[in-house]
């Protein structure tokens, strides 16, 4: 499959006048080291950024969470909200923009300071662990392949640690799970925070991805194509007990379990553009609710806990996903071949 630029037509500006004005990005004000309990967090695409939103396990009370600009386009803060992580990229409309990791107090560009100087040609997930020491993201040089790296908050120590398109840390146990292409199809892969101790949970022919751990670590929700169109899928951390949890012809990303993992939120796309936006079902694939309806849906979605642990935003801090952001470039393909 043919490897695309990193952004998504659906969402992408389509004219800019004054590329600085993208610079900026606006957080409504929350409590330092936390997120409102039990809502689901998901993002909407604007043609000039992404904006965050969060609802009600029901739906209801939509509120804005973060607008970002079209060049930062995922942003994730540590445990206490004191630090924000960043890609950024000083002009998302060139052909092939080029994308660093940067820090601040906010997810601004002003004042921010530069921890990468890679310039990636892609950019993936990142996210702090659950106790702030690291910084963990995926994106990709002009070589080739997605890489896993951590680095310290101050950009020292920056070790690639294994393949991946997506990395999901669990806040807890420091506990990676990830998208790694093998033969084409990418399949789930659980690490340690040092790259040891890699496992490829059910590998399959089809494609794996956007996976994510339950609150409690006992679990991976996922998206897969094993059944011909992406379902989500759910399977306990050593990939015991694969279950299909939705058989409709919609395609589903992005789940995220509640706290007891009794219900997982997840994004849908089509067949009718007007059935796309936010759902939420039972575990045991019953009880199906829409929850919002948007065009402009993104695929990650992240289910805040009881205890409001934070989610990375824009395409997921400690205990959450990348929310938002553009789709990884080889999965955009998978949807529009």
């Amino acid at each position: 499959r043919a490897r695309l630029r990193n952004d998504d037509a659906r969402f992408a500006p389509t004219s800019v006048a004054d590329p600085t004005k993208f610079k900026e990005a606006t957080v409504t004000t929350i409590p330092n080291g936390s997120l409102p309990p039990n809502r689901i967090f998901y993002g909407e695409g604007t043609g000039s950024g992404t904006d965050v939103f969060h609802v009600a396990s029901d739906g209801s009370d939509k509120t804005l969470f973060l607008s970002l600009p079209a060049n930062i386009p995922t942003a994730t803060s540590n445990p206490a909200g004191t630090l924000w992580a960043f890609f950024y990229t000083p002009d998302p409309l060139a052909a092939d923009p080029v994308y660093d990791v940067y820090v601040n107090s906010s997810p601004s560009f002003a004042g921010a300071t530069r921890l990468t100087t890679q310039s990636y040609i892609y950019s993936g997930t990142i996210q702090f662990t659950g106790d702030g020491s690291k910084i963990v993201f995926t994106a990709s040089s002009s070589e080739g392949e997605f890489g896993i790296y951590t680095m310290n908050p101050d950009g020292s120590s920056r070790v690639r640690i294994g393949d991946g398109e997506e990395a999901h840390v669990h806040p807890l146990t420091g506990k990676i799970v990830a998208t790694v292409v093998f033969g084409g199809a990418g399949d789930i892969q659980t690490m340690n925070l040092d790259g040891s101790s890699k496992t490829t949970l059910n590998a399959h022919a089809e494609e794996d991805w956007m996976p994510q751990w339950s609150k409690d670590g006992g679990e991976i929700a996922f998206s897969s194509r094993r059944s011909g169109d992406f379902d989500i899928w759910i399977m306990s951390a050593s990939g015991a007990n694969l279950t299909r949890v939705t058989t409709s012809a919609d395609n589903e990303f992005g789940p995220s379990f509640n706290s007891s993992a009794a219900q997982i939120a997840f994004a849908a796309l089509g067949p009718n553009v007007d059935f796309y936006g936010v759902y939420r079902i039972d575990r045991t694939g019953s009880n199906r609710i829409a929850l919002q309806l948007t065009s402009s849906i993104q695929l990650s979605v992240y289910w805040s806990s009881l205890q409001g642990n934070r989610p990375t935003m824009g395409p997921a801090g400690p205990g959450g996903l990348t929310l938002g952001g553009p789709m990884r470039p080889r999965l955009r393909g998978l949807l529009d071949p």
